[in-house]
């Protein structure tokens, strides 16, 4: 964890088990948590990859607030999801 402090990213890339308004980016592993979020801080610009079956859903540990990356998804199902204009749907 520490060696990855002398890292700068421009873009980063991430899967994630879940994404929610209020839980943020979730995944149920707590070392793959650390590291993304650490990662995340360096980066100019996060991309979160993450299918429409992950939309809505939470996980046991939040590795990042929803709002700091632009969240690329299938066409999701949940319509409350399209006023988010960092989440892009890609089809």
């Amino acid at each position: 964890m520490e060696s990855l402090n002398r890292y700068n990213f421009t873009k980063g890339f991430f899967g994630t088990n879940g994404v929610h308004p209020q839980r943020g980016l979730t995944t149920p592993d707590s070392e793959e948590a650390l590291v993304k979020k650490k990662v995340m801080e360096r980066c100019a610009r996060c991309f979160v990859l993450a299918d429409s079956s992950k939309i809505g859903q939470v996980t046991s540990i939040t590795f990042s607030d929803m709002k700091e990356s632009e969240i690329l998804t299938t066409e999701l199902k949940a319509s409350s999801y399209k006023k988010y204009k960092n989440i892009v749907e890609v089809k």
